[in-house]
């Protein structure tokens, strides 16, 4: 029974971070595409107007706590000029580049697509880490923020963090 339980629980882990063929594909794709978009030059996103000391839970993948530069494409910044809303427009993207020592470590994107929100993250060397729309491990924090969005709040918040 022991073993079993195990077995189960080393199962459940990997199976958080699973990728299957089609999310890799669309991981590729939205990287050569904001790659593409030259991402670097959107808006950065509010509280993040300048490379910030992150307060997000994936610090405890590295030994020392990341530097992050948050980038929001024009629909996201469209979108923060409403009064209120009540859910990120589809083709809202953020991309987030983790920093180690000026380093890039990590870099993370939200995308709103028609079906949900498409999380993908690769290594500093641009190899996918995970991707998908049901990713365990980026949903298990993004689910406290608006509309799965944590680094900044809806425009009707955007006096409260």
């Amino acid at each position: 029974m022991r073993v079993l339980l195990i077995v189960l629980l080393v199962f459940s882990f990997f199976s958080l971070s699973f990728m299957t063929l089609k999310d890799l594909k669309d991981a590729d794709e939205l990287y050569e595409r904001i790659n593409a978009l030259n991402y670097k030059k959107f808006a950065r996103a509010p509280g993040f107007e300048k490379r910030t000391q992150s307060e997000a839970e994936i610090q405890h993948f590295f030994k020392e706590p990341l530097t992050v530069d948050i980038y929001m494409n024009e629909i996201v910044e469209e979108a923060l000029t409403k009064d209120s809303i009540e859910e990120w427009p589809v083709g809202s993207l953020l991309v987030k580049d983790g920093f180690l020592d000026d380093k890039l470590e990590l870099i993370s994107v939200l995308e709103k697509r028609e079906d949900g929100w498409f999380y993908a993250e690769w290594n500093g060397e641009a190899t996918a880490k995970t991707a998908g729309y049901a990713v365990q491990v980026c949903i298990g924090c993004h689910a406290s923020g608006d509309d799965m969005v944590r680094a900044f709040r809806f425009p009707q918040y955007r006096d409260s963090k």
